[in-house]
């Protein structure tokens, strides 16, 4: 993972590249790939609001992360995140998108739930070296709520200044080796 800043015209400006490979294990055969190179969200397989939200995130700056099964050469789950340019503020994910395809096994659906979380831990990252103390916040549709509770999202604390739509959830900080 690659996170660097820059002072621009506009003001400082992050920008995250990642390209990492999961090798295989017992649950997925042919590895992961995790990627902030945009991808395809198939239509059939993610849904309308999810795949608006991440295609319409920076790509330049990394702001959507891609996870993708090798072995099927399809994507498993996608992700993307708000960096405010006030630095108090925390890491805001926009969106997971997990699949929802109709014909899906519940095999697929445990790998889209498990690679979401895997993303979940690179923007923990993200906010660990832009000095945002490493938890990562949400803002939810309440019917998305439970879902982000199976991730591990609690309510979050009143942030002063940040403007909440739906529900806001934190999730903490994992413990760094």
């Amino acid at each position: 993972m690659r996170v660097r800043s820059e002072k621009t015209a506009a003001g400082r400006r992050t920008y995250v590249s990642i390209d990492h490979l999961i090798p295989p294990d017992a649950n997925v055969a042919g590895g992961w790939r995790v990627t902030t190179k945009p991808c395809e969200l198939p239509k059939e397989r993610f849904g309308p609001d999810m795949r608006k939200i991440i295609k319409s995130a920076s790509s330049e700056r990394g702001r959507a992360l891609y996870c993708i099964d090798r072995e099927w050469g399809q994507e498993v789950a996608a992700l993307s995140y708000h960096l405010h340019d006030n630095r108090s503020f925390p890491v805001l994910i926009t969106a997971i998108a997990m699949r929802i395809d109709a014909g899906g096994t519940p095999e697929l659906f445990d790998q889209s739930r498990a690679a979401a979380a895997l993303l979940k831990q690179y923007v923990h990252e993200i906010a660990h070296q832009t000095g945002r103390g490493g938890h990562v916040d949400v803002d939810a549709s309440p019917v998305g709520v439970a879902d982000l509770t199976l991730l591990g999202f609690r309510p979050a604390p009143k942030v002063k200044g940040l403007r909440i739509s739906g529900v806001h959830l934190r999730q903490p900080a994992p413990k760094r080796l």
